[in-house]
């Protein structure tokens, strides 16, 4: 497939079986799909509507709120990390771009 032929990308890191992976160690994966999966495509929906009704991106405002708070990571001047508040695995963490194009709310 050409690169343009590409919808979405996620690159995610597995440890243990509690998150699918089949060996012990840590591992990273990139997987590339030429659809949204429908759950990108739900929370998109929801972030419109957020955008809707609050005038402002969801993920700028979880940005600040959380920028000052104990969950605070790590940022540089293009993403900002910080421990996820309520994950499924523990050591979870939340990687944010930090310029947000508003115009996919629009």
């Amino acid at each position: 497939m050409a690169l343009s032929e590409w919808e979405y990308v996620s690159i995610f890191r597995n440890h243990g079986k509690e998150a699918g992976a089949s060996l012990s160690h840590a591992n990273s994966q990139i997987i590339a799909t030429p659809i949204f999966p429908k759950l990108i495509t739900d929370k998109l929906t929801a972030c419109m509507s957020w955008f809707e009704r609050n005038g402002v991106c969801p993920y700028c405002a979880i940005i600040e709120s959380e920028h000052d708070s104990p969950r605070f990571i790590y940022e540089n001047r293009n993403f900002i990390a910080f421990a996820l508040g309520q994950a499924f695995i523990p050591s979870s963490s939340g990687f944010f771009q930090r310029s947000i194009d508003t115009h996919y709310f629009n």
